[in-house]
């Protein structure tokens, strides 16, 4: 006997304290179980990883503009000898659009005097170019989503290179105005 063994006797026998036994591990048995595991999980986790990356395809997608983290002030004034036709134009490396739905920015007249319509246009590197007027500009915060659709004279969405935003002087009642747009991006619904 070793004198570690003596020493747990002499407890046992005089204090009552019960040895722990060590307990041993079968280790093939601890492999097996693993194996196990791993080959019950596997299949399931493939299932779960392969239906989350179906599900991030099918969410949301956008392409936004920037405007330098402030609303773009767009300011026309009619008056003598000024252009009838106010242009502001976002210009683009070429982008393609073919996997979104919408076009969709902020749009908010500064005050009563914002004109009554807006002209959006779309023009690709083709140089066809689509129209789409916006007539109920208001006073406040509008949130604006035009189906790309609507720009009907567009066929190449592939390399779109310009957003323009195009105020003329029959289309306002008042002579001079600005109004403010913000959040300019296209938008692409998920699939179904």
């Amino acid at each position: 006997m070793t004198r570690e063994e003596i020493y747990e006797h002499l407890a046992q026998v005089y204090l009552g304290k019960k040895t722990k036994k060590k307990k041993k591990y079968n280790f093939i048995k601890v492999i097996l179980f693993a194996n196990l595991i791993a080959i019950t999980l596997l299949p399931s986790f493939y299932l779960f990883n392969s239906k989350t990356s179906q599900n991030i395809k099918k969410q949301e997608q956008s392409f936004s503009l920037s405007l330098n983290y402030y609303p773009l002030r767009f300011v026309y004034n009619f008056k003598n000898g000024a252009p009838q036709v106010e242009n502001f134009s976002l210009h683009l490396p070429t982008v393609n659009v073919t996997n979104y739905d919408s076009l969709v920015f902020y749009l908010r007249g500064k005050n009563h005097l914002a004109p009554r319509i807006l002209k959006i246009a779309l023009e690709n590197k083709k140089k066809e170019k689509s129209v789409y007027y916006f007539d109920k500009v208001e006073a406040k915060w509008q949130k604006i989503t035009i189906p790309l659709k609507e720009f009907k004279d567009i066929t190449d969405w592939t390399n779109i290179t310009k957003v323009s935003f195009i105020i003329e002087a029959w289309n306002t009642d008042e002579t001079k105005g600005s109004v403010l747009i913000d959040d300019v991006h296209f938008y692409a619904k998920g699939g179904n």
